[in-house]
């Protein structure tokens, strides 16, 4: 696969990483079975990015997404435990800033890879 395709499946993929995140943090307040199943949904999403980013190095590598995996990397940890255990309480004030943190790194990874 060429480094065109890979950089757009990784755009595309980040796309749907950050739309999960915004799913998982509209429910981060609530202690049930939702919030768990989106939780695991974020986790398959941030899975598929690494993967993406295994496809072509060169890509992967780069500052821009690297930087947006340790945004979405600190955001998932916000969220430890949720699935295994409802009543953890998730603090939605740091996950609104972590959310807000990897959307714009994310837009940092899109202009980059687009351009």
């Amino acid at each position: 696969m060429d480094t065109t395709n890979v950089a757009e499946l990784i755009v595309e993929q980040g796309k749907n990483t950050i739309t999960s995140m915004q799913n998982l943090k509209g429910k981060a307040d609530k202690q049930n079975k939702e919030r768990a199943d989106l939780f695991e949904k974020f986790c398959a999403n941030e899975h598929s990015f690494r993967v993406y980013t295994y496809m072509d190095p060169k890509i992967g590598q780069l500052e821009v997404v690297q930087s947006f995996m340790k945004k979405v990397e600190m955001f998932g940890e916000l969220f430890t435990g949720v699935n295994i255990e409802f009543e953890t309480t998730v603090d939605k004030t740091r996950v609104t800033e972590a959310f807000q943190e990897a959307m714009e790194a994310y837009y940092i990874l899109l202009n980059t890879l687009q351009h």
